[in-house]
């Protein structure tokens, strides 16, 4: 009987855990990133953190530390180590994208977006390139545009833009929502499944390319090859 209590008090409490509202407001705008969550209708700041007040009494000085002697870094003969570059192409960006306005659709009837903005201006080194991308980049939103209406954003401000005199792109994007913990885990996993596709597809796709320059010859074999066929057209000509 003991155990059948305390077993129904531990229901109740992750049921009440579960039901307890809670937000999120976070976004890039203005060259800044801003963090900021609510629990219960209180606000709290993650990012960037509040400044201390400064206070009147003087410092105490530090220690100074001794610096350590740098230990020379060990290289394998004159090779060193690459660094390596993020290779996802922009439809996997995007189809990242759609997996995540899907995960928050699953749930819009239940959660509640109070503000949404995405300002994206595309530019570029190259005017054809740019052109490109910025028709695929609206062809996508147009295609996400049933999803993201039933977020029931009450303030959204939505728009792109492009610009062939400035060589890099410029991207503006906040969300504020509030929902219940429960529904983050429906959330998550959706999000998480849509984006495990998108990444295996990706990883695929990058063995695939692997495979196809493996098997592509070299330049100079190219160029052997070449050599040796016109060197055997011309011994064929002069009989």
């Amino acid at each position: 009987m003991v155990f059948l209590i305390i077993l129904g008090v531990i229901v109740l409490i992750i049921t009440a855990v579960l039901l307890v509202p809670i937000g999120a407001d976070l976004g890039y705008e203005q060259g800044k990133i801003h963090v900021s969550a609510k629990v219960a209708g209180v606000r709290i700041r993650l990012f960037p953190r509040k400044k201390k007040p400064e206070s009147d009494e003087p410092k105490p000085p530090k220690k100074k530390k001794e610096k350590k002697a740098k230990k020379p870094k060990e290289e394998d003969g004159e090779q060193q180590k690459e660094k390596k570059n993020l290779d996802i192409t922009l439809d996997e960006i995007l189809a990242l994208l759609k997996a995540v306005v899907d995960g928050f659709a699953c749930f819009g009837g239940r959660i509640k977006v109070d503000r949404f903005v995405l300002h994206l201006v595309v530019a570029g080194y190259d005017p054809y390139r740019v052109a490109m991308t910025y028709g695929k980049l609206n062809a996508w939103l147009s295609a996400l545009a049933p999803a993201c209406k039933k977020l029931n954003a009450g303030n959204s401000d939505v728009w792109t833009a492009v610009d062939f005199t400035e060589d890099f792109p410029q991207l503006e994007f906040a969300i504020a929502m509030s929902f219940r913990i429960g529904q983050i885990f429906g959330m998550v996993f959706r999000i998480g499944f849509g984006a495990l596709k998108v990444l295996l597809r990706r990883r695929k796709r990058i063995k695939r390319e692997a495979k196809a320059a493996a098997l592509q010859p070299p330049a100079e074999q190219k160029e052997n090859n070449e050599q040796t066929i016109q060197d055997e057209e011309r011994m064929a000509a002069n009989g």
